[in-house]
Protein backbone atom coordinates (compact mmCIF):
# COMPACT_ATOMS: atom_id res chain seq x y z
CA UNK A 1 0.00 0.00 0.00
CA UNK A 2 1.14 3.54 -0.69
CA UNK A 3 2.01 5.79 2.20
CA UNK A 4 2.86 9.52 1.90
CA UNK A 5 6.01 10.38 3.85
CA UNK A 6 6.61 13.21 6.30
CA UNK A 7 7.63 16.31 4.39
CA UNK A 8 5.92 15.25 1.17
CA UNK A 9 3.76 17.88 -0.51
CA UNK A 10 0.07 17.48 -1.23
CA UNK A 11 -1.68 19.83 -3.62
CA UNK A 12 -5.46 19.88 -3.35
CA UNK A 13 -7.66 21.38 -6.06
CA UNK A 14 -11.25 21.91 -4.94
CA UNK A 15 -13.98 24.34 -5.97
CA UNK A 16 -11.67 26.28 -8.26
CA UNK A 17 -9.09 26.86 -5.50
CA UNK A 18 -5.66 25.26 -5.13
CA UNK A 19 -3.85 24.78 -1.81
CA UNK A 20 -0.48 23.08 -1.21
CA UNK A 21 0.33 21.65 2.22
CA UNK A 22 3.29 19.77 3.72
CA UNK A 23 2.43 16.45 5.34
CA UNK A 24 3.22 15.75 8.99
CA UNK A 25 4.79 12.62 10.51
CA UNK A 26 1.54 10.69 9.96
CA UNK A 27 1.38 11.61 6.29
CA UNK A 28 -1.50 13.97 7.09
CA UNK A 29 -2.04 17.52 5.89
CA UNK A 30 -4.95 19.90 6.41
CA UNK A 31 -6.24 22.66 4.17
CA UNK A 32 -9.17 25.07 4.38
CA UNK A 33 -11.29 25.99 1.36
CA UNK A 34 -14.10 28.44 0.84
CA UNK A 35 -16.49 26.65 -1.50
CA UNK A 36 -20.18 26.46 -2.28
CA UNK A 37 -22.34 23.49 -1.20
CA UNK A 38 -23.08 20.70 -3.67
CA UNK A 39 -21.16 17.99 -5.50
CA UNK A 40 -17.56 19.08 -6.06
CA UNK A 41 -14.64 17.38 -7.78
CA UNK A 42 -11.52 17.31 -5.61
CA UNK A 43 -8.09 16.31 -6.92
CA UNK A 44 -5.23 15.49 -4.55
CA UNK A 45 -1.70 15.40 -6.00
CA UNK A 46 1.03 13.87 -3.82
CA UNK A 47 4.53 14.94 -4.74
CA UNK A 48 8.15 14.36 -3.70
CA UNK A 49 8.11 11.19 -1.59
CA UNK A 50 5.90 8.13 -1.41
CA UNK A 51 6.79 4.82 0.22
CA UNK A 52 5.85 1.38 -1.08
CA UNK A 53 6.92 -1.00 1.67
CA UNK A 54 10.55 -0.06 2.40
CA UNK A 55 11.08 1.65 -0.95
CA UNK A 56 10.88 5.41 -1.27
CA UNK A 57 9.75 6.76 -4.60
CA UNK A 58 10.05 10.35 -5.80
CA UNK A 59 7.05 10.71 -8.03
CA UNK A 60 3.67 12.35 -8.40
CA UNK A 61 0.40 10.56 -7.67
CA UNK A 62 -2.92 12.15 -8.62
CA UNK A 63 -6.16 11.06 -6.92
CA UNK A 64 -9.50 12.48 -8.18
CA UNK A 65 -12.49 12.30 -5.86
CA UNK A 66 -16.09 13.56 -5.92
CA UNK A 67 -17.00 15.28 -2.65
CA UNK A 68 -20.47 16.42 -1.63
CA UNK A 69 -20.14 19.63 0.35
CA UNK A 70 -22.97 20.11 2.87
CA UNK A 71 -24.86 23.29 3.56
CA UNK A 72 -23.64 24.40 6.98
CA UNK A 73 -26.48 25.97 9.00
CA UNK A 74 -25.79 29.19 10.84
CA UNK A 75 -25.93 27.84 14.39
CA UNK A 76 -24.14 28.43 17.68
CA UNK A 77 -20.55 27.18 17.78
CA UNK A 78 -19.16 25.98 21.13
CA UNK A 79 -15.96 27.49 22.53
CA UNK A 80 -13.92 26.88 25.72
CA UNK A 81 -15.49 28.82 28.57
CA UNK A 82 -19.03 28.35 27.29
CA UNK A 83 -21.73 26.96 29.56
CA UNK A 84 -23.90 24.12 28.23
CA UNK A 85 -27.28 23.21 29.71
CA UNK A 86 -26.64 25.54 32.63
CA UNK A 87 -24.12 23.18 34.25
CA UNK A 88 -21.38 21.94 31.88
CA UNK A 89 -18.45 24.37 31.60
CA UNK A 90 -16.49 23.62 28.43
CA UNK A 91 -12.78 23.65 29.29
CA UNK A 92 -10.96 22.67 26.10
CA UNK A 93 -11.50 20.97 22.77
CA UNK A 94 -10.08 17.46 22.89
CA UNK A 95 -10.42 16.75 19.20
CA UNK A 96 -12.56 17.05 16.12
CA UNK A 97 -13.58 14.26 13.79
CA UNK A 98 -15.84 13.86 10.82
CA UNK A 99 -18.99 13.58 12.93
CA UNK A 100 -18.34 16.35 15.44
CA UNK A 101 -16.09 17.98 18.02
CA UNK A 102 -15.39 16.68 21.54
CA UNK A 103 -14.78 18.92 24.55
CA UNK A 104 -13.66 18.27 28.08
CA UNK A 105 -16.12 19.87 30.46
CA UNK A 106 -16.76 20.09 34.17
CA UNK A 107 -20.20 19.30 35.56
CA UNK A 108 -20.69 22.06 38.13
CA UNK A 109 -23.40 20.10 39.97
CA UNK A 110 -21.32 16.95 40.58
CA UNK A 111 -17.82 18.48 40.19
CA UNK A 112 -16.77 15.72 37.80
CA UNK A 113 -15.17 15.87 34.38
CA UNK A 114 -17.21 14.73 31.38
CA UNK A 115 -16.69 14.61 27.63
CA UNK A 116 -19.18 16.53 25.51
CA UNK A 117 -19.65 15.66 21.84
CA UNK A 118 -21.33 18.24 19.62
CA UNK A 119 -22.20 16.87 16.15
CA UNK A 120 -21.47 19.07 13.17
CA UNK A 121 -24.58 21.08 12.32
CA UNK A 122 -25.05 19.50 8.89
CA UNK A 123 -25.39 16.07 10.55
CA UNK A 124 -27.95 17.33 13.04
CA UNK A 125 -30.25 19.83 11.31
CA UNK A 126 -33.03 21.14 13.53
CA UNK A 127 -35.74 18.99 11.94
CA UNK A 128 -34.06 15.69 12.92
CA UNK A 129 -32.46 16.65 16.23
CA UNK A 130 -35.27 15.07 18.23
CA UNK A 131 -34.82 11.74 16.46
CA UNK A 132 -31.03 11.91 16.88
CA UNK A 133 -31.42 12.56 20.60
CA UNK A 134 -33.82 9.61 20.92
CA UNK A 135 -31.30 7.35 19.19
CA UNK A 136 -28.46 8.69 21.37
CA UNK A 137 -30.50 7.96 24.51
CA UNK A 138 -31.00 4.38 23.28
CA UNK A 139 -27.23 4.14 22.93
CA UNK A 140 -26.88 5.50 26.49
CA UNK A 141 -28.97 2.58 27.71
CA UNK A 142 -26.88 0.24 25.53
CA UNK A 143 -23.68 1.59 27.10
CA UNK A 144 -24.95 0.79 30.59
CA UNK A 145 -25.97 -2.70 29.48
CA UNK A 146 -22.63 -3.35 27.77
CA UNK A 147 -20.69 -2.24 30.85
CA UNK A 148 -22.61 -4.38 33.35
CA UNK A 149 -20.28 -7.37 33.02
CA UNK A 150 -17.11 -5.30 32.70
CA UNK A 151 -16.17 -1.97 31.18
CA UNK A 152 -16.44 -2.18 27.41
CA UNK A 153 -17.48 1.21 26.03
CA UNK A 154 -17.31 4.84 27.03
CA UNK A 155 -20.54 5.36 28.92
CA UNK A 156 -23.07 7.85 27.60
CA UNK A 157 -24.71 9.77 30.45
CA UNK A 158 -27.20 11.92 28.58
CA UNK A 159 -28.08 13.55 25.26
CA UNK A 160 -30.29 16.44 24.30
CA UNK A 161 -30.64 19.82 22.66
CA UNK A 162 -29.25 22.31 25.17
CA UNK A 163 -28.84 26.06 25.51
CA UNK A 164 -25.27 27.25 24.98
CA UNK A 165 -24.11 30.42 26.78
CA UNK A 166 -20.85 32.26 26.24
CA UNK A 167 -18.30 33.09 28.94
CA UNK A 168 -20.31 36.17 29.99
CA UNK A 169 -23.44 33.97 30.13
CA UNK A 170 -25.19 35.46 27.14
CA UNK A 171 -27.24 32.96 25.16
CA UNK A 172 -25.58 31.82 21.92
CA UNK A 173 -28.29 29.38 20.83
CA UNK A 174 -29.28 25.74 21.20
CA UNK A 175 -27.05 22.85 20.14
CA UNK A 176 -27.38 19.09 20.20
CA UNK A 177 -24.82 17.42 22.47
CA UNK A 178 -23.98 13.97 23.82
CA UNK A 179 -22.62 13.87 27.40
CA UNK A 180 -20.14 11.04 27.96
CA UNK A 181 -17.63 9.59 30.37
CA UNK A 182 -14.26 11.33 30.29
CA UNK A 183 -11.14 9.13 30.03
CA UNK A 184 -7.81 10.51 31.27
CA UNK A 185 -5.50 8.05 29.52
CA UNK A 186 -5.68 9.29 25.95
CA UNK A 187 -6.22 7.06 22.95
CA UNK A 188 -4.45 4.52 20.77
CA UNK A 189 -3.77 7.42 18.41
CA UNK A 190 -1.75 9.05 21.20
CA UNK A 191 0.43 5.92 21.44
CA UNK A 192 0.88 5.62 17.68
CA UNK A 193 1.91 9.27 17.39
CA UNK A 194 4.38 9.04 20.30
CA UNK A 195 6.53 6.20 19.00
CA UNK A 196 4.24 3.22 18.55
CA UNK A 197 2.72 0.46 20.66
CA UNK A 198 5.13 -1.65 22.75
CA UNK A 199 2.86 -4.70 22.96
CA UNK A 200 0.67 -4.54 19.83
CA UNK A 201 -0.69 -8.09 20.07
CA UNK A 202 -1.73 -7.62 23.70
CA UNK A 203 -3.51 -4.36 22.88
CA UNK A 204 -5.09 -5.92 19.79
CA UNK A 205 -6.43 -8.74 21.93
CA UNK A 206 -8.00 -6.24 24.37
CA UNK A 207 -9.60 -4.28 21.53
CA UNK A 208 -10.86 -7.49 19.91
CA UNK A 209 -12.40 -8.76 23.14
CA UNK A 210 -14.29 -5.50 23.66
CA UNK A 211 -15.43 -5.49 20.04
CA UNK A 212 -16.60 -9.11 20.34
CA UNK A 213 -18.67 -8.08 23.35
CA UNK A 214 -20.40 -5.43 21.22
CA UNK A 215 -21.09 -7.93 18.46
CA UNK A 216 -22.53 -10.51 20.85
CA UNK A 217 -25.03 -7.84 21.91
CA UNK A 218 -25.85 -7.10 18.27
CA UNK A 219 -24.12 -3.70 18.34
CA UNK A 220 -22.05 -2.58 15.35
CA UNK A 221 -19.45 0.10 16.04
CA UNK A 222 -19.15 1.50 12.52
CA UNK A 223 -16.25 3.90 13.08
CA UNK A 224 -13.47 1.89 14.72
CA UNK A 225 -10.15 3.77 14.53
CA UNK A 226 -7.28 4.59 16.93
CA UNK A 227 -8.98 7.81 18.06
CA UNK A 228 -11.96 5.75 19.27
CA UNK A 229 -9.86 3.25 21.23
CA UNK A 230 -9.44 4.97 24.60
CA UNK A 231 -6.99 3.89 27.31
CA UNK A 232 -7.97 4.00 30.97
CA UNK A 233 -5.92 2.43 33.77
CA UNK A 234 -4.38 -0.20 31.51
CA UNK A 235 -7.75 -1.10 30.05
CA UNK A 236 -9.35 -0.34 26.70
CA UNK A 237 -12.70 1.37 26.16
CA UNK A 238 -14.44 1.86 22.82
CA UNK A 239 -15.80 5.32 22.08
CA UNK A 240 -18.33 6.51 19.47
CA UNK A 241 -19.86 3.05 19.24
CA UNK A 242 -23.16 4.62 18.17
CA UNK A 243 -21.83 5.74 14.76
CA UNK A 244 -23.27 2.75 12.90
CA UNK A 245 -26.73 3.42 14.34
CA UNK A 246 -26.61 6.99 13.10
CA UNK A 247 -25.22 5.95 9.69
CA UNK A 248 -27.99 3.45 9.06
CA UNK A 249 -30.96 5.42 10.43
CA UNK A 250 -30.49 9.01 9.30
CA UNK A 251 -30.33 10.24 5.72
CA UNK A 252 -28.21 13.31 6.51
CA UNK A 253 -25.54 11.21 8.20
CA UNK A 254 -25.58 8.62 5.41
CA UNK A 255 -25.50 11.30 2.71
CA UNK A 256 -22.34 12.87 4.13
CA UNK A 257 -20.83 9.60 5.37
CA UNK A 258 -17.47 10.34 3.74
CA UNK A 259 -17.19 13.26 6.14
CA UNK A 260 -18.29 11.16 9.12
CA UNK A 261 -15.53 8.55 9.25
CA UNK A 262 -11.82 8.15 8.59
CA UNK A 263 -11.57 6.46 5.23
CA UNK A 264 -8.33 4.54 5.87
CA UNK A 265 -10.15 2.39 8.45
CA UNK A 266 -13.42 2.06 6.54
CA UNK A 267 -14.11 -0.84 4.14
CA UNK A 268 -15.05 -0.23 0.51
CA UNK A 269 -18.76 -1.01 0.97
CA UNK A 270 -19.04 1.76 3.59
CA UNK A 271 -17.05 4.28 1.58
CA UNK A 272 -18.81 3.59 -1.71
CA UNK A 273 -22.35 2.60 -0.73
CA UNK A 274 -22.83 3.46 2.95
CA UNK A 275 -23.38 -0.20 3.89
CA UNK A 276 -22.69 -1.09 7.53
CA UNK A 277 -22.54 -4.56 9.11
CA UNK A 278 -20.57 -6.55 11.67
CA UNK A 279 -18.03 -7.12 8.87
CA UNK A 280 -17.41 -3.36 8.76
CA UNK A 281 -15.80 -3.62 12.20
CA UNK A 282 -13.76 -6.67 11.13
CA UNK A 283 -12.11 -4.65 8.35
CA UNK A 284 -11.39 -1.74 10.69
CA UNK A 285 -9.99 -4.05 13.39
CA UNK A 286 -7.58 -5.64 10.88
CA UNK A 287 -6.50 -2.19 9.64
CA UNK A 288 -5.70 -1.13 13.22
CA UNK A 289 -3.65 -4.31 13.85
CA UNK A 290 -1.65 -3.73 10.67
CA UNK A 291 -1.02 -0.10 11.61
CA UNK A 292 0.12 -1.03 15.13
CA UNK A 293 2.59 -3.57 13.70
CA UNK A 294 3.96 -1.62 10.74
CA UNK A 295 3.01 2.03 11.09
CA UNK A 296 1.25 1.75 7.71
CA UNK A 297 -2.44 1.56 6.90
CA UNK A 298 -3.32 -1.23 4.46
CA UNK A 299 -5.26 -0.89 1.25
CA UNK A 300 -8.22 -3.20 0.57
CA UNK A 301 -7.24 -6.73 -0.47
CA UNK A 302 -3.57 -6.27 0.45
CA UNK A 303 -1.06 -6.31 3.29
CA UNK A 304 1.91 -3.90 3.52
CA UNK A 305 5.20 -5.52 2.57
CA UNK A 306 6.85 -4.86 6.00
CA UNK A 307 4.19 -7.03 7.67
CA UNK A 308 5.14 -9.97 5.46
CA UNK A 309 8.75 -9.62 6.61
CA UNK A 310 8.06 -9.50 10.37
CA UNK A 311 7.73 -13.20 11.09
CA UNK A 312 4.02 -13.03 11.85
CA UNK A 313 2.60 -16.57 11.77
CA UNK A 314 1.01 -17.49 8.42
CA UNK A 315 -2.39 -18.32 9.91
CA UNK A 316 -2.73 -14.80 11.33
CA UNK A 317 -1.51 -13.22 8.08
CA UNK A 318 -4.14 -15.18 6.18
CA UNK A 319 -6.91 -14.01 8.51
CA UNK A 320 -5.77 -10.38 8.29
CA UNK A 321 -5.72 -10.59 4.50
CA UNK A 322 -9.23 -12.07 4.51
CA UNK A 323 -10.39 -9.39 6.96
CA UNK A 324 -9.21 -6.71 4.53
CA UNK A 325 -11.10 -8.24 1.62
CA UNK A 326 -13.25 -5.85 -0.38
CA UNK A 327 -15.96 -8.53 -0.20
CA UNK A 328 -17.52 -8.56 3.31
CA UNK A 329 -18.57 -12.20 2.92
CA UNK A 330 -14.92 -13.26 2.78
CA UNK A 331 -14.03 -11.70 6.13
CA UNK A 332 -13.66 -13.78 9.30
CA UNK A 333 -15.21 -12.90 12.65
CA UNK A 334 -13.51 -10.79 15.31
CA UNK A 335 -13.28 -13.90 17.51
CA UNK A 336 -11.40 -15.83 14.81
CA UNK A 337 -8.78 -13.09 14.58
CA UNK A 338 -8.46 -12.80 18.37
CA UNK A 339 -7.96 -16.58 18.66
CA UNK A 340 -4.97 -16.36 16.28
CA UNK A 341 -3.25 -13.47 18.06
CA UNK A 342 -0.08 -14.63 19.86
CA UNK A 343 -0.70 -15.39 23.54
CA UNK A 344 2.61 -13.81 24.56
CA UNK A 345 3.02 -10.07 23.82
CA UNK A 346 5.65 -9.33 21.19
Amino acid sequence: SLKPLEGARATIVLGGSTVTVTLDNRGVGRATFKIVPGLQRATVMLEDAISVGHTQLHKRVEVPRDVEVPVVPDVAQPSPGDLLAGKYVLQLQLGEGGFGAVYRARDMLTDRLVAVKVPHAYFAPEEVQGELVTEALKMAEASRRLNKEGKTVVEIFDAGVYMLEDISRREKGRVMAIIMEYCEGGSLRTLLDSGGVKEPFLLARKVGEKLSRLHREGVIHGDLKPENVLLSGGEVLLADFYTAAFLTRFDEVRRFRKLAFTEGYAPPELVERGEVSLKTDVYSFAAIIVEMLTGNLPAPDSLPMPLLEMGVKPSLLKLLEQALSSNPRHRPTIEEIVDELPANPK
